[in-house]
């Protein structure tokens, strides 16, 4: 995830399988506060094989806090990954 104060932020996705995967949904949650934060359902997002997509995430991570990112393709599969602010 990179920060950018005016926007949120922009967590990057890469497909490392052989075949396309489409975003169904990104989870945030607070680990340090052990909150939600929020839900995103991009539209349209298809990641091919070997490239890496970039997602907007509408929010502002606070400075030192862990973030659990959990990223749902359509089919159903869960990728989750945490990063400090």
């Amino acid at each position: 995830i990179v920060s950018n104060v005016s926007s949120g932020g922009s967590l990057f996705v890469r497909n490392s399988c052989g075949s396309s995967i489409a975003i169904a949904s990104v989870y945030v949650t607070n680990e340090t506060s052990n909150t939600f934060v929020l839900a995103v359902q991009p539209n349209n997002i298809v990641v091919s094989p070997g490239s890496v997509q970039e997602l907007a995430i509408p929010f502002t991570p606070v400075d030192g806090a862990t973030y659990i990112f959990t990223v749902v393709t359509q089919s159903g599969n869960r990728f989750t990954f945490v990063e400090a602010a």
